[in-house]
């Protein structure tokens, strides 16, 4: 493949929260979310130059959440391509420290899911790849 200027790299980070009954938290996108409105989602967000993807990804956890977690585990490292946007994608697994969600804007719900409720629902395959390595 040829390596183009126009062509944008992203590395996004996802968080498999489980809870003591090892049960998935599941947040909702806003209706103003730029991709994927209303759509489930796990939490993350993308990594910018130079920041620590630990760190960010605690710092996500906590920001979408309001949940603290102790060890964050690496699970599994994916990419695709659509179209000239090439998309590295990160994902972890941690356990959290309470059940209670403080929601941030950016999400409007939540739900702990089991994980054949998360497998059979309306979320991306890359987060349902995630967890069959569970």
């Amino acid at each position: 493949m040829d390596i183009n200027p126009s062509h944008k790299i992203f590395i996004v980070q996802k968080v498999i929260v489980l809870n003591s009954k090892n049960n998935i938290l599941v947040i909702r996108r806003s209706d103003t979310a730029k991709i994927r409105p209303l759509g489930w989602d796990l939490p993350g967000g993308s990594l910018e130059f130079g920041e620590d993807p630990k760190k960010v990804i605690k710092r996500e956890i906590e920001e979408e959440t309001g949940i603290n977690t102790g060890q964050i585990e690496l699970l599994d490292i994916t990419s695709f391509l659509e179209e000239d946007k090439y998309t590295l994608m990160i994902g972890y697994t941690a356990y959290a420290d309470k059940t209670d969600v403080k929601l941030s804007f950016e999400h409007d719900l939540y739900k702990w899911s089991t994980k054949d409720d998360f497998l059979n629902s309306d979320i991306p395959d890359t987060y349902k790849n995630f967890l069959k390595k569970i």
